[in-house]
């Protein structure tokens, strides 16, 4: 009887070998060695992302930039045309 409750006593942990406490420190330092570069790379991803949207924005920005100055140069050499057209042009006629 008393046999049968020790197969049966499941609290009772028996182990043949001894676990090192430098190994599960070991394990342990591993472990949180990888979380943390998991984390850094997670970081580093999403800071590459970032940099490319910032990009695509300051792309975007230089363009309209660029029409805004060339809507300015169409309507200064609109005004100089029209500026020309009311200043009279003298002819071979009013020449001679």
């Amino acid at each position: 009887m008393e046999n049968q409750t020790e197969l049966l006593d499941i609290y009772k942990i028996n182990i043949p070998k001894k676990i090192s406490k430098k190994k599960i420190l070991i394990l342990l330092e591993c472990i949180v060695v990888i979380v943390c570069l998991i984390l850094t790379i997670r970081h580093c991803i999403k800071i590459i992302n970032s940099y490319k949207v910032y990009k695509q924005y300051e792309t975007q920005l230089q363009s309209i930039l660029y029409q805004e100055e060339q809507k300015k140069a169409e309507i200064e050499a609109e005004k100089e045309r029209k500026k020309q057209e009311k200043i009279p042009k003298l002819t071979q006629i009013r020449k001679g």
